[in-house]
């Protein structure tokens, strides 16, 4: 287990070559399976990953989905259908993970993560 297995700063670690050569022939041998990477980097992605575009990443919506604690961007603006920050911020401020007295700077960093995803595809 790595942090981030596919980060470039592991590319050179045995761990990481082992990961590279068993995904082909699981795929090759599971070709009518779906595979997903699940992050488990906890609640709020950009607390350890603040170096990378988490911004860009989405959440599998499922049937058991707690659509209540949807928080990434592109899950905001797709799944829920929110088009303004406003929107989002009402949103998030519903649960308690987003206390700003208890979680100060967070409501800021899905902020400056919506701004991305809506500068890279304005949506309509």
């Amino acid at each position: 287990m790595m942090e981030d297995p596919f980060s470039v700063n592991h590319r050179g670690d045995p761990d990481f070559q082992k990961l590279v050569a068993i995904l082909p022939v699981f795929c090759d041998e599971h070709g009518s399976h779906e595979l997903y990477l699940i992050n488990d980097s906890g609640d709020f992605p950009w607390t350890v990953c603040d170096g990378y575009p988490w911004y860009e990443w989405a959440e599998v919506i499922g049937p058991n989905t707690d659509m209540g604690k949807i928080d990434l961007p592109k899950n905001l603006i797709q799944d829920l259908h929110l088009r303004s920050w406003d929107e989002i911020e009402k949103h998030l401020l519903r649960s308690p993970r987003y206390d700003p007295a208890a979680f100060p700077g967070d409501l800021e960093l899905v902020k400056d993560g919506f701004q991305r995803v809506w500068k890279a595809q304005p949506l309509t």
